[in-house]
Order: C-alpha cells, then structure tokens, then sequence
C-alpha cells in the first residue's frame, strides 16, 4: 500500500503552467472570451496616443493637419478614456477569472486530502497543509495568473506598436530593436535564482504556519508554561523569521537587480532615437516622428519590460506550483467504488482474511491476519505497543485499506462499500476526544445531522450526560472551547458516547476510552458504555487488561501477527503471551485468577 504518495513533479514549464490553468477555469469561457477582447482592444488603442501626438505636434499646432486642433484633442481625450475603461473592466474580469480558479484549486485539494488515509495526517504538519490550502493558492492569482493574462496583452501589445513603429520609419524600428534582446539575456540568471529562493521561502513559511499551529494552542501553551520554555520557544520563532526576512530581502534583491537592467533598456532607446533622428542625420525625422517615436518606446519597453520581469517570476512560481501540484497529482490512498454497494442495514459480521498491511516495504505492520468476528460478539485485541492493535481498528473504519487481502462486513468487501457507508455502520470511542470548538449541540448532531432535537436529548440521557449539561448557563449551546477543554475529561467522554448513540452504528471500535479518567469519572462513563455496547460488535483495543470477564474472547497480536486466540480463562491458564501481559496489570497472582475463573 502506498500511503499519501506524491509523485516526483518535473520543473513544470510556463504552457505546462497554462494547460493546468484552463484545465482549472471550469469553463468559464464567457470571462475568457470577454477579457481576450478586451486585451484586443487594449492592444489595438495602445499605439494610437502617439499618432495623434505626432500629428498635433507636425501640423496640429501650425493648423495644417486635416482635422481641426479641437478634434485631436478630443480623440486624444477618448483614446484616454476608453483605455481606463477597458482596463478596468479588465481588471475587474482578471479578478474574477483568478478567484474562480483560486477557490477551485482549492476545492480540489481539500477533496484530494480529503482522500488520503489517516497516515498522511501523521506524516504531514497540519501548518503544511494549512500553507498550501490558503496563502499558498491565493498568491497563485499574483503569481502565475495574472501574469500570464498579462503576458497575452504585453505579446499583442508588442506586435500592434512595432507594425506602427515599421509603418512611421524602419530604419529607426530596427536600431531600436537592436537593443531589446539584450533586455532578456538576464531572464534566465534570475529566473533560476528566483525560483531556488522561492522555494525556500516557501518551505520556511510553511515551517512557520506549523511553528504557530503547534505552539499557539492550549496544548501548546500549557506544555511552554509547564516546562518553562516560553524563551526557547521565542528564540525559535525568531530565528524561523529572520530567517524568513532574509530570504524575502534576497528575493526582493534579485527583483530589483533585474528592473534596473530592464530600466536602462528603457533609458537607452530613447536618446539613440534623438540622437539618430536628429535633424541632418541619415535617419533624420520631423519632431512629431520623434515625440511619436519616444512615446512608442515606452508602448513596446514597458510591456517588454512587464514580459521579462513575469517571465522571472514565473520561474520563481515554479516552486509555489510544484508543492501544489505534488498534492493536485496524490494518488488517493482509499482509492473510490464506481458502483459501490449500498445496504440499508448490516448484521455486524467483521472478517479479515490474509490482510496485511505495510506503511513502508522494510516494515510490515500487520501480516496475513485471518480472523472472523461474528455479529454481535466482543472481542478484546490485546498485545504489546506497536504490535498492530490500532492498524487493525483503523481497517475496520476504513481509515486504512489493506496493502493485500480483504477487509470484510457481512461478508462483503469494505472497498466495495461506499466511505459514508462504512462510516454509517461503524462507530469509533478513543483514548482522545475530537470536540470542535463549537457548542455541545453542534458536537453531538455532527453524528446524525438529520436527528431531531428529542433523539439529540435522548442521546444525552443515554450517555448520563443530559442533567449536567441542563446545569450548564447555557446548556446545549455551551460553547466546549478548544478541543473541549472547558469541559472535564468523563464529561467530554459522555458527549463522545452521546454522538454514538445517535449515529447508531452496529459494529463499535472501543480504543480504552475510560483509560485517562479518574475512578469517579471511569464509573460514570462505564455504565454509558454498557448501555451503549449492547447488540452490537465491538471490538475493544485493550491497553489496560482491566474489566475482561472469563467468557470475553480475547485476541492476542504480537509484531503483525496473531499468535494467540481464545477465552480469557483459557488463555489465563496458558503460558503465553497474554498470561504474561495480565500479570504485569493485575496484582493478584495467576493461580488466583484460574481458581476464581473456574468459580
């Protein structure tokens, strides 16, 4: 099984960049449409300013144009006008268009992780994933959106003022062009110095997003405080930010390095222009070709310029755009049924058959596991730490598919079933409870939105947690706080068995959830489990042997493997490793606990 694999993303090119782009436009051909007119239009007005200039200058002001100084002045004013226009509604498309794709990227990357199993949420930092969902995609309608619609007008804009340029005087368009491939011999140096420090600067923020999502919490806080590390916690932060500051200084150095260069381009063409063109020069040109000219050298460096500088960033986006795409292009770790079964109810039957699982090819978690549960038996999986007790729990909840063999409910494979299916079916109780920073109402409907406020109640009863709820100021629409914490570790626990007996389910996954209680605490939270366990298959991931009875079937794993199986007054008797285990959490000695088994 290949958990959370990203493929090896080759250094994408700008029309590898573009493809992914349109891909991603959702076919938003109306925008695309609209704004490739407008760009058309932008580029078309573009050159027109210095032909009316010129002729205002040669003949304009000495009246022997053939339009009257008023009508120049006026097309002059609407050229300016509709330029505005035209490019504010561009830009307000080119927002549009970027935002669209911005949140569609992100959609599909939220549904992307949303594939993944529970090992890639071990491996990956929540700061990490959190990077590339929000400031990461929004800065590609800065990074590679934009400029690459600009880059389309810049091109059409080039071609439109050099026809112009040609058509007004030729030879002065080519010493001009002389200079314009020297403006892009640096692209290439920067763009490749550009796109290592983007990507270490994008690696360094990221490693900040995580540095914050694990210090500034109440886990985090308490852990700083406890341990008093609050000033190396500080001087850690810090040095993450210099760093960052640092980077961010060289990236904006080599920016500046690279307009500079362009700028001169800008500079020189100009005065090569009015130098050359100069009266009794072999290019010589009236004053208004001249003034037409300059005014055309800021139309064609300007969009040049704008070229060679996006073309850097580009390159520096590369790096931004390859960390997405190594999460667009995740091979789904729970790959989806096209016709999946759908069956309104199960009995409970779990089976495993030769299932094993591997998170590397070095280290098998679980080998050829063979086991049938049947419908509403209890079976406790017991053995040493690492020895594949959660592996096991998170198949049968599909938080995991096997790397070979099968995972079976009543008989038919888990993969068969759709992930709502199996997740309607299947119930889960652990050591930790997961509470949203919501209000307990919200906590406990999120097993069955569709229940009625009397099911949510009667839940609570069930769970022995409606009458202190009723004590709370605000009752159900008490807000939990962080991951619950202003709530007691037995209270939090019976809004976790409240949420099961809403949702249902018939088969029950308990991972020791009164482990961390206290003995007051515990008591109250075993008498809602026993309600709750009732008729249904559970399977209970024991780490404490506490609260085993002599009929309970016990399963014994060692390294991936079973290498016991049977009843606890059976297994007791045994010498093996569940004997061993039992003694090490019980006092008593084991003579005593067969003599009591047999009574």
């Amino acid at each position: 099984m290949h958990i959370g694999h990203k493929p090896n993303i080759a250094e994408p090119s700008s029309l590898y960049i573009w493809k992914r782009v349109v891909h991603l436009s959702g076919g938003r051909w109306g925008i695309v449409a609209g704004l490739s007119l407008l760009v058309l239009a932008q580029a078309c007005l573009s050159p027109m300013t210095p032909l009316i200039i010129a002729e205002l200058v040669d003949h304009g002001f000495s009246g022997t144009s053939a339009y009257s100084f008023s009508t120049l002045l006026l097309a002059l004013f609407g050229v300016a006008i509709l330029q505005s226009l035209f490019y504010s509604v561009q830009s307000l498309l080119i927002t549009g268009f970027s935002t669209h794709i911005v949140m569609n990227l992100r959609k599909r990357l939220f549904a992307k992780i949303q594939e993944q199993s529970i090992r890639f949420f071990t491996e990956e930092k929540s700061g990490e994933i959190m990077s590339r969902l929000t400031s990461e995609t929004h800065s590609m309608g800065d990074t590679v959106l934009k400029p690459i619609l600009f880059t389309v007008q810049s091109g059409l804009t080039i071609v439109v003022t050099l026809f112009m340029m040609f058509a007004l005087n030729w030879k002065l368009s080519l010493l001009i062009l002389v200079v314009v491939p020297l403006m892009f011999l640096p692209v290439s140096l920067f763009g490749k110095l550009a796109y290592k420090t983007t990507k270490q600067l994008l690696n360094k923020n990221s490693e900040s997003q995580s540095f914050i999502a694990e210090n500034l919490t109440v886990s985090g806080m308490m852990l700083s405080k406890l341990f008093n590390s609050k000033d190396s916690v500080f001087q850690r932060y810090s040095r993450l930010l210099d760093t960052i500051r640092d980077l961010t200084l060289k990236q904006s150095a080599y920016g500046s390095a690279f307009s500079f260069i362009l700028s001169m381009g800008t500079s020189i063409a100009p005065i090569l222009v009015y130098w050359f063109g100069r009266p009794g020069s072999p290019l010589e040109v009236s004053a208004g070709i001249a003034v037409a000219f300059a005014a055309y050298i800021g139309t064609l460096f300007n969009p040049i310029q704008q070229m060679g500088q996006l073309g850097m960033m580009l390159k520096g986006a590369r790096a931004m755009f390859e960390r997405i795409l190594s999460y667009m292009d995740m091979e789904p770790d729970l790959l989806p049924v096209k016709n999946p079964v759908n069956p309104d109810q199960i009995k409970g039957q779990v089976e495993f058959k030769d299932v094993s699982v591997s998170y590397d090819k070095r280290h098998p978690v679980l080998k050829e596991i063979n086991l049938k549960i049947a419908a509403g038996e209890k079976v406790y999986i017991v053995g040493k730490s690492g020895a594949g007790k959660t592996t096991l729990a998170y198949l049968v909840c599909r938080l995991l598919d096997p790397q070979s063999g099968q995972v079976l409910l009543d008989g038919i494979d888990i993969r068969q079933l759709a992930s709502t299916t199996v997740h309607r079916f299947v119930g889960v109780l652990s050591q930790e409870v997961y509470l949203l920073h919501d209000t307990i109402r919200e906590n406990i409907m999120l097993a069955n939105p569709e229940a009625s406020e009397a099911q949510m109640i009667e839940a609570a009863r069930r769970a022995c947690i409606h009458e202190k709820i009723m004590q709370l100021e605000h009752g159900y629409d008490t807000v939990v706080g962080e991951r619950g914490y202003k709530l007691s570790g037995g209270e939090k626990q019976r809004i976790a068995i409240a949420r099961m007996f809403l949702k249902n389910p018939q088969i029950l996954v308990l991972d020791e959830p009164t482990s961390a209680l206290d003995s007051q605490s515990e008591k109250w939270v075993q008498a809602s489990l026993e309600s709750l366990i009732e008729k249904r298959t559970v399977l209970v991931i024991a780490h404490r042997l506490s609260g085993i009875r002599p009929e309970d079937r016990i399963i014994v794993l060692d390294k991936g493997s079973v290498i016991q199986e049977g009843l606890h007054h059976d297994l007791i008797r045994q010498d093996g490793l569940y004997a061993s285990l039992y003694k090490q959490f019980h006092s008593q000695d084991i003579p005593a606990q067969i003599h009591s088994s047999k009574a």
